[in-house]
């Protein structure tokens, strides 16, 4: 068994990173939902638009973005 330690609450999400952008745009029902333009090339998919989460880098290091 392995023990975790939560050392303080924090959102990484397409309408905000920290707690305050998050919070105002969820208020403002804002859904962060938008066209794709510098992920990929989304020529052969059917679906152009996603949600996705700006600044990463600044938050998440990248040896901690991969899933095992």
């Amino acid at each position: 068994m392995r023990r975790v330690v939560i050392t303080g609450l924090g959102v990484t999400s397409g309408i905000g990173n920290d707690i305050k952008t998050f919070s105002s745009n969820l208020y403002k029902m804002y859904s962060g939902i938008k066209p794709i333009t510098t992920l990929f090339d989304t020529s052969k998919y059917q679906f152009k638009i996603a949600s996705t989460v700006e600044d990463i880098e600044k938050k998440i290091p990248r040896q901690h973005r991969r899933l095992p």
